[in-house]
């Protein structure tokens, strides 16, 4: 199974749609009533939630987004429209 290795990580309160592209979600801590995407979930500690991230929201200490810049052209598998 190939990992993908992601360039940038952000605290979830610190998100920025608008520069960058997140296709995870990283917990260092368990978290309840975190929102992603409109929908609330728990993560227990050092849980990774593969998926393209459109929101988060909610209790989000100890959450990271992880992702890439959209500005790099070679972040691997991103459409850009």
């Amino acid at each position: 199974m190939r990992k993908e290795v992601r360039t940038i990580m952000h605290a979830a309160g610190s998100a920025d749609f608008a520069n960058n592209i997140y296709t995870a979600v990283y917990a260092s801590a368990d978290v309840a009533g975190l929102i992603v995407n409109g929908n609330t979930v728990a993560l227990g500690k050092s849980t990774e939630l593969d998926l393209l991230v459109t929101s988060v929201g909610g209790t989000s200490t100890g959450v990271y987004l992880l992702g890439y810049s959209k500005n790099i052209s070679s972040a691997p598998g991103i459409v850009r429209g």
